[in-house]
Formats: C-alpha cells, sequence, structure tokens
C-alpha cells in the first residue's frame, strides 16, 4: 500500500487536497520521505504513519484494488470515496464487481490492468426528483504490477452550476424566441404551441398550458400541449373551487407546489390526479388579470427558483399578446 501511495504521488502533480497550509506541508513531508526512502529505513514507520493521516483526509476519493486470482480485490479506501455508492467500509476485502455495480467501470479497470494504460469516465447519481447527488470524475491507473488505483475527483457541486446554468440559458432562449413573434404582423395558434413545447421541454414537465379567464368564477384553456401530445380544444377551470390560486394570481403572484400550504385544497387535488410538481403564473394584458400559463410534472418534484419564475412571468405575459392576437 505505501509503494502504491508514494508512486501515486510521484506521478500525479495536481492533486486536489484541503486547501490548508498543515495538509500541504504534510504532502510536502512525505513526497520527500519518499524519495529518501532507500537511504533511511529509520523512515520507514515514520512514512507509514504520515500516509495514515494523509490517505484518510485528502479530498479525492482513492479507492486501491489488488488483482488475486482473477479477481479485483479492494485493498483499502478513504473517506471521500464511502461517498460513491457502491463503496462502503465493509467492502474492503471484496470483490470491486460485487460492490460498484458498474460494468463500463469495470471493463476500464480489466483494460488497465492488461495494457498498462489510464483510463477515465464519469459516475453520476440522481435522486428521486431528478436532482444531482453526486458527480464525479474517475481516473484509473495502474501503479504496480498487481494493484490499480481509482482517483474520484468530486465534480458535484460545479456539475450542478452547470446544469443550473444551461437550464436558465435554454429559458432565455425561450424568451427571445417568444419576443420574435410579437414583432411579427400575423401568427397563429401553432406559433404558440410551438413556444409552450419549448417551455415544456425546457421545465422538463409533463404538461404546460395557457388558460384565459372568462370571469371571476371560471378559466377556459387555450392552448395545450403534453409528453404525449394529447390535445385538449376546450377545458373549464373553475377559479372559485380553487381560492389559494385565484387570489395568488388575481394579485400579481406566481402558485407553485414550494409555496402553498400542504393541506390546501389545491394540493389535495393534484394528489389525486398523481401530480408531483406544478408552477402557475399569472399573464397580465393591459393591466389587467387576462389568464395564467402553467407547468405540472406526474413524474418528479420539480425545485422552481427565483430565476425560474421571473423568466416564466415575462414569458406569460408575451404569451398573453400573442394569444389575443391570435384570437382578433
Amino acid at each position: 500500500m505505501l509503494e502504491v501511495i508514494s508512486e501515486f504521488f510521484k506521478n500525479e502533480k495536481e492533486v486536489n487536497i484541503p486547501n490548508t497550509t498543515s495538509v500541504k506541508q504534510d504532502i510536502a513531508y512525505l513526497r520527500a520521505l519518499t524519495e529518501e526512502l532507500d537511504k533511511k529505513d529509520r523512515e520507514v514507520e515514520k512514512l507509514q504513519e504520515m500516509y495514515q493521516n494523509l490517505f484518510y483526509s485528502l479530498w479525492n476519493g482513492i479507492v486501491i484494488l489488488r488483482k488475486r486470482d482473477n479477481h479485483f480485490i479492494i485493498e483499502d479506501l478513504n473517506d471521500s470515496a464511502k461517498k460513491i455508492n457502491g463503496f462502503y467500509e465493509s467492502c474492503v476485502g471484496s470483490e470491486v464487481s460485487y460492490c460498484l455495480h458498474d460494468q463500463e467501470m469495470y471493463e476500464k479497470i480489466q483494460k488497465v490492468y492488461e495494457n498498462n494504460s489510464r483510463e477515465q469516465l464519469i459516475i453520476t447519481e440522481y435522486n428521486n426528483n431528478d436532482e444531482l447527488r453526486y458527480y464525479f470524475y474517475c481516473k484509473i491507473y495502474k501503479l504496480s504490477t498487481n494493484e490499480i488505483v481509482l482517483i474520484f475527483e468530486d465534480r458535484t457541486e460545479e456539475a450542478k452550476k452547470e446544469r443550473l446554468n444551461n437550464k436558465r440559458e435554454k429559458m432565455l432562449q425561450c424568451s427571445l424566441n417568444t419576443s420574435r413573434l410579437l414583432l411579427q404582423d400575423k401568427i397563429n395558434g401553432q406559433e404558440v404551441r410551438n413556444i409552450l413545447e419549448d417551455l415544456r421541454q425546457t421545465t422538463d414537465t409533463t404538461k404546460a398550458y395557457i388558460y384565459k379567464n372568462v370571469n371571476e368564477e371560471k378559466a377556459v384553456l387555450c392552448s395545450h400541449i403534453d409528453r404525449d401530445d394529447n390535445y385538449i380544444l376546450k377545458e373549464k377551470l373553475y377559479l372559485d373551487k380553487l381560492p389559494n390560486l385565484k387570489e395568488s394570481l388575481k394579485s400579481g403572484h406566481y402558485f407553485c407546489d414550494d409555496s402553498v400550504e400542504k393541506s390546501s385544497r389545491e394540493i389535495e387535488i393534484c394528489n389525486k390526479v398523481g401530480i408531483k410538481s406544478f408552477c402557475i403564473v399569472p399573464i397580465y394584458l393591459n393591466h389587467e388579470w387576462w389568464g395564467f400559463l402553467g407547468f405540472e410534472d406526474k413524474e418528479t418534484k420539480k425545485n422552481w427558483t427565483f430565476d425560474d419564475i421571473n423568466i416564466l412571468t415575462t414569458i406569460s405575459d408575451m404569451l398573453g399578446i400573442l394569444i389575443n392576437r391570435v384570437e382578433k
């Protein structure tokens, strides 16, 4: 084990470690001791102690495998590696395929062992709400005749930011596409449906729709699209039976599952029909509450951010103008 980590520190120039002076000093000392190992046998015990301290404090996840009788056995792993689904303290001494059910990784481990090469891959996991749990960049090295090291660099936060930025860019593009329609002399219902489909895909929801108010008690569906492309021409929604929704939209506020009391009538109805997440923003035309733009999802719970709401509100106002033109 000592030989493997020593070789790792020699070959890997950029080791992702906690940004503390003491650990950096330890790393430097470890490298110095490693270089002098053959000359100073008396330092071996101190080096082993230093290795233990460093190995378990590294931010990078490290897993050491040893080839035994055509199997790759987990010889050791540090605390950071235990963040990855499949790696636990009890895995030490077990065959790696029993702990980590990842065929691609196993094939790459085999390839590194046979060809004395280096491989890399991405490991991700999502929760039931389609939110990223972790994102690891894995590098695989052969460091001795029978030993392989897996190095997992945790890039979860960067991946979450990138995912969020990609979503924001797509929503801004939807806003731009909608604004371009306002410049056209003539528009039709299909163009509005195209905008709705873009929004539905961007928000990754089951259904997107626009309702127009008939009066204080009732609204009628103007346009609708879902994943199955079922198109409903007319559908009524009785606002007087949904007091929280009505008051929020009438006051110019958005309405989503994160902002509603769990005991409300709206949540009760959503639970009955299997809606796990929703977001509805009002549409105003000439300073009057014209109707609303809504999204529903029956598969996952969504996280509606402040930026999401702001962009959707801007788009909803433009859609109100477009629908009004279509109707005229």
